[in-house]
């Protein structure tokens, strides 16, 4: 590393000489002597507290960097700033830092890039960075390479990226995406409000099949059903991928693109626990989609259809599938793990049914004992008919369930009770040979003569 114009008069300086602001000095000193308390840095326009960092010029941002670079506990920094002409001392300062975690932008101008450009080294050498955040920020054709190039230079530490509301056309939304791809490792990802399409969404499978992605935000984007079917088609390995939350609300996806979703949900191997299409346009067709596709799913526990035009008879298609009461078995394989239709926040128009079905799934972890809940509760009478064949090699068995049953919080003992009798009764009466009476009372038995 080239020499740096800091170090000769690091030691002399003065925090005062520095900045006439206090709280700028304050903040100055902590990062200066490594206080183990101060963690997170904003460095924005308008003080909003007293954590906030606000530059005076090149002298104090200058300062700022190299104290940063120094550093050592220093694990976040938001810059919600309008960059002064000298901002090149202060990145150079910080591109030093080997503690900071996360590096957030807010509301910032960035489009000609030289910010990212500058950081170059920061972000090639630091491998405790794990987040990367933009809002709102100006980007430009200059700023996507730049912002592109420091992606790919990137340490591969990074495991979450988000944008949100940064206009940029589509060939630079695929460079990017395609800069993302190389990280391995990436967790989550959150591109709301991007004005993603279909063309973009090849290159954002790619970036599913080729990451260890979990987590994936796609809120408010222009996806629609082109752009599902391409995200779902394109990435044939997303059913086997570590995928567990996917976000697609508010993308115009109709009953044709729920096709392609249901597709994922119907395999066994889906890791899907969360998926969001709050404010679609799904229909009632679209609920009668993801019920038949959840049949076999033991994954899912949230999907999120409010406001997608549903009716009652639309909600209604998930009764059977959450429990089939045709017959005890049947109730067995039914889906014991969907818990919501729809966030906490919101109460939709569920039948009564559904939504007694969807908090027995919530009550329990264990899907064994929500699956004997509903089981007792839909079937009062166990016709034990279809294990006579097996004599009373399956009765030990039946017992034994219902005495796991007894151990169920919120189960009826006394009901319990009367339908272990009623299996009992059924095995003594269909094999009275089998089953001996004990003795009367006070009978003895006679001895057999010769």
């Amino acid at each position: 590393m080239e020499g740096y114009e800091y170090d000769d008069v690091a030691s002399a300086v003065k925090i005062e000489d520095i900045t006439s602001d206090e709280t700028n000095q304050e903040i100055l000193r902590k990062i200066k002597e490594n206080d183990p308390e101060f963690d997170t840095l904003w460095v924005i326009d308008d003080r909003q507290d007293n954590f906030d960092y606000v530059p005076e010029g090149s002298l104090d941002i200058g300062w700022l960097g190299y104290f940063i670079g120094k550093n050592t506990i220093l694990r976040e920094i938001y810059f919600h700033w309008s960059v002064l002409k000298d901002f090149h001392k202060f990145f150079k300062g910080v591109n030093r830092n080997r503690s900071i975690q996360k590096l957030t932008f807010l509301y910032m101008d960035l489009s000609g890039g030289e910010i990212f450009q500058s950081l170059g080294p920061f972000f090639q050498n630091n491998g405790n960075l794990s987040k990367l955040e933009l809002t709102a920020c100006q980007f430009g054709a200059g700023c996507a390479r730049q912002f592109s190039l420091a992606l790919r230079a990137c340490n591969k530490s990074l495991k979450c990226i988000g944008m949100e509301e940064i206009g940029l056309g589509g060939g630079q939304l695929v460079e990017i995406f395609e800069a993302m791809s190389v990280h391995p490792q990436l967790e989550r990802l959150r591109l709301d409000n991007m004005n993603i399409g279909r063309n973009e969404c090849a290159a954002l499978a790619n970036i599913l099949c080729s990451t260890n992605l979990q987590n994936l935000s796609l809120r408010n984007n222009a996806i629609g059903d082109e752009g599902t079917d391409v995200l779902m088609t394109t990435c044939a390995a997303l059913a086997n991928s570590s995928l567990g939350v996917l976000t697609l609300s508010d993308n115009n996806i109709t009953a044709r693109g729920c096709r392609s979703l249901a597709i994922i949900l119907g395999s066994t191997t889906s890791n899907l626990w969360i998926l969001d299409l709050g404010n679609n346009n799904s229909g009632d067709e679209g609920a009668q989609i993801f019920a038949n596709a959840l049949t076999s799913n033991r994954k899912l526990k949230t999907l999120d259809l409010h406001y997608n035009g549903i009716t009652a008879e639309g909600w209604s298609c998930f009764s059977k599938i959450l429990c089939d009461t045709s017959s005890i078995n049947k109730t067995f394989l039914s889906n014991h793990t969907l818990e919501r239709l729809e966030d906490s926040y919101r109460q939709l128009s569920i039948p009564a049914d559904v939504d007694a079905f969807l908090a027995l799934n919530r009550s329990n972890s264990d899907k064994k004992q929500v699956a004997i809940k509903k089981i007792l509760k839909h079937h009062q009478h166990f016709d034990m008919q279809p294990f006579f064949e097996w004599d009373l090699k399956v009765l030990p068995l039946a017992v034994e369930w219902f005495e796991r049953a007894h151990a169920i919080e919120d189960t009826d003992a006394t009901v319990i009770d009367k339908q272990k009798l009623g299996a009992i009764y059924q095995f003594i009466r269909a094999m009275p040979d089998i089953v001996e009476p004990a003795p009367a009372v006070g009978t003895k038995k006679r001895k057999r003569t010769i």
